[in-house]
């Protein structure tokens, strides 16, 4: 189905005055299709040189008025801007802003029929509609129907329609238009045609003569302005909240007031004259109009805001067995991932969750204290949609040489979407939730994995063991660098008899080493590469130990040296054991430093990491704070807060080994408006710049006591020398060079 190249809306509204001013709003469809070509030439370009034409030629006593949509997002059917204000004509001004316009979303032909018409309500005068289209309505709409609903309501306006380059089935639904609105249908094929039909249109508009009428009585009116909601047109009025703001050339300016329509009642304010933007929300949509308020008019909108439907949620442990409480996540369904996030709420024991939102697709991420699960959902329109969650338990456990060992279980349901992920000891037995089928088990161990495959349901067991005893460790580069340098210290100490202090190593791959070795993820295993080994830290602290020995022997031979002799003659250390004392400390505390650096890679590559984790969801939380207009939509946005800090912690956990059970502690709103909002996200964007830096600082070696400086340099870090590497060096230097 091809989409609708563009379309031209001119809104007349007929002089019923000798003395009203003649009014005309040019709206402008940028949709993508606008590239396709006519003999070689792109259609944006033939409908721009239509346009310049027109207005070249345009009476300038006809007020004239720009609005353009799909211009600035792909996809968006709510894509429409006010470009220029209704007013006086400046033709060079409004040629450049139709010649900046970019094709690049949809186009909502029935959308932009009822924004344009419902603009119009307020005059209560005749207008005039032109559309141009290639294509049919791309928004899932039906243009015809909307039009025919519009003029039930007492809008007086005609549309007339001209078809460019369709099949014979798009005109006669382009031709429904005119029909329905008592206007003409036209068909062009090349940019002649289209020129021809455009010119034939305006000569009917400009042609209409002036009747006279007696001036209109301005009303003082208590209220100017009513507003109302439904999901569709001609549909029931439901409860919606509406925010009003100055329309400041084209965007959301300045907060003026705000009430609810429900069910039964309108919702009435009374604001100043001039142009606005409206905000209504309802059950997750959002609906921009905007709108003017002119003296002695009762300005009504009616606003379409989408239909939605109903979902209850519960769950349970097993199939026909007792609620429980679960709480359920509601994602919108990108592709089979999880997308931008929805709402949420918690079914119980007693009570299901129930929600309404837009129709459309969905995962579900439903949780327990022992079990996650996510679900894939239709919402339809006008119906409610029940999901029982059932948590199957299936057990899980191993076998493995040393029960202690650290053991990492993914599942892969048969579509090759993993499912399950656990860390956990050789002697867990691990309680899963998930749904009958058939599965693949990843279990690894000592860097050795074995998959196995299983199936759930009634005819199959509901527990497997896995098998790790006989699983042999294929060597690490690391494995067969420690054994070549145990190769080579066993040479060159050949020969020589241990001391009696000394015990005797586990050997390479041993289970008493390998307990040691915590199992993560491929994701983690790199980040893990950068941390200390044990041997590292262990022969640190051994070299320390007899380096401080060394100087121990030192100062004794230095005390028990007598000064004086018993001639009184002096007797100084000489030269060179000045110098080896000198040489000692200055190995010590280098020593020290280096070893202080090993212990600060394990931690440095946790946060490292956790910071990587978090950073998306950090950046949707933002995103959210900017676009929450009250406390409900604030709370969802403390949600994520709470969401990218668990996931912080978890990949600490995972590459350092240390967990953290403190809950974070974040702030609560009591209360928002636009100065909260402003300070709030210039907040969250200033912490998140210095977490990218902080990045950037440790990809360049920084280590903890080089963030600071680091980061006042906009992240650039060059390496250099602490003062106690600094003290070490000097004590060395002066010391003399160790033989």
């Amino acid at each position: 189905m091809k989409k609708v190249i563009f379309s031209l809306l001119l809104l007349l509204l007929s002089p019923l005055s000798t003395h009203a001013e003649d009014q005309a709003m040019l709206v402008f469809d940028a949709s993508g299709s606008m590239w396709g070509q006519i003999n070689g030439q792109p259609k944006i370009d033939i409908a721009k040189e239509a346009l310049n034409k027109v207005i070249s030629n345009w009476n300038e006593d006809i007020h004239l008025g720009l609005i353009a949509y799909g211009h600035r997002k792909k996809g968006d059917c709510q894509d429409i801007q006010t470009l220029v204000p209704i007013g006086q004509l400046d033709k060079s001004g409004m040629t450049s802003k139709i010649q900046a316009i970019k094709p690049k979303g949809k186009t909502p032909i029935s959308q932009s029929i009822k924004k344009a018409a419902e603009g119009l309500r307020y005059t209560e005068e005749k207008a005039t509609v032109i559309l141009i289209s290639d294509g049919k309505e791309t928004c899932n709409a039906d243009p015809c129907a909307t039009a025919k609903a519009l003029k039930s309501e007492g809008i007086d306006f005609i549309t007339h329609v001209i078809g460019f380059d369709v099949d014979k089935q798009t005109g006669q639904q382009l031709k429904c238009i005119a029909d329905s609105t008592g206007g003409e249908y036209f068909s062009a094929k090349n940019a002649s045609s289209l020129n021809d039909a455009i010119g034939q249109i305006a000569k009917k508009v400009q042609k209409i003569k002036s009747k006279p009428e007696p001036k209109p009585v301005i009303k003082k009116l208590k209220k100017n302005l009513e507003m109302t909601a439904s999901e569709i047109a001609e549909g029931k009025w439901i409860r919606a909240s509406h925010m009003i703001y100055a329309n400041d050339d084209g965007e959301r300016g300045a907060y003026v007031a705000h009430c609810s329509s429900t069910k039964q009642k309108a919702c009435f304010k009374k604001i100043p004259l001039g142009q606005y933007i409206l905000i209504s929300s309802y059950s997750q949509l959002k609906i921009e109009t905007p709108f003017n308020v002119t003296a002695g008019k009762l300005s009504k909108l009616h606003i379409i805001m989408g239909q939605t439907g109903k979902i209850e949620i519960t769950a349970s442990e097993k199939a026909g067995g007792r609620w429980i409480r679960a709480s359920n996540m509601i994602y919108k369904n990108d592709e089979g991932e999880r997308g931008s996030y929805v709402t949420n709420c918690s079914s119980t024991k007693a009570k299901a969750c129930l929600k309404k939102i837009p129709i459309g697709q969905y995962i579900i991420k439903s949780g327990t204290k022992k079990f996650k699960k996510d679900t894939f959902i239709e919402i339809k329109s006008a119906k409610t949609t029940k999901i029982h969650i059932t948590f199957v338990q299936f057990q899980i456990g191993s076998k493995c040489s040393n029960m202690n060992t650290n053991i990492n279980h993914e599942v892969y349901a048969s579509n090759g979407r993993m499912v399950y992920e656990k860390k956990a000891k050789c002697s867990d037995v691990l309680q899963v939730g998930i749904d009958n089928g058939h599965y693949s088990l990843e279990s690894t161990t000592n860097n050795v994995t074995k998959t196995t495959k299983f199936s759930v349901g009634s005819d199959h067991p509901n527990q497997i063991t896995i098998d790790m005893q006989k699983m042999n460790k294929e060597p690490s580069h690391q494995d067969l660098i420690d054994a070549d340098t145990q190769e080579q210290s066993s040479t060159s100490n050949k020969g020589e008899k241990p001391t009696p202090n000394e015990e005797k190593k586990p050997e390479q791959g041993s289970p008493e080493q390998e307990q040691s070795k915590p199992v993560v993820s491929e994701s983690d295993k790199q980040a893990q590469q950068h941390m200390p080994t044990n041997n590292v830290v262990t022969n640190g602290i051994s070299d320390l130990g007899k380096q401080m020995e060394a100087m121990s022997k030192q100062n004794q031979s230095f005390s028990n040296k007598q000064l004086i002799d018993e001639n009184g003659n002096v007797n100084l250390p000489s030269t060179e054991e000045v110098q080896g004392a000198m040489r000692q400390a200055g190995a010590l505390i280098n020593g020290l430093s280096s070893l202080g650096k090993d212990l600060e890679k394990g931690p440095l590559a946790g946060l490292k990491e956790s910071m990587k984790a978090a950073l998306p969801k950090y950046e949707e939380s933002i995103e959210c704070y900017a676009k929450a207009d009250d406390l409900s939509m604030v709370k969802q946005c403390e949600t994520i807060e709470k969401e990218l800090v668990k996931l912080a912690q978890e990949k600490f956990q995972v590459v350092t080994g240390v967990k953290s059970d403190k809950e974070a502690q974040l702030k609560q709103h009591t209360e928002w408006n636009d100065a909260i909002k402003q300070t709030t996200v210039a907040k969250k964007q200033a912490e998140l710049k210095e977490i990218k830096l902080i990045l950037v600082c440790f990809d360049q070696g920084a280590g903890f006591l080089d963030l600071q400086g680091c980061i006042k340099n906009n992240g650039k870090y060059t390496a250099k020398q602490s003062e106690f590497e600094q003290l070490g060096n000097f004590l060395n230097m002066f010391g003399g060079v160790a033989k």
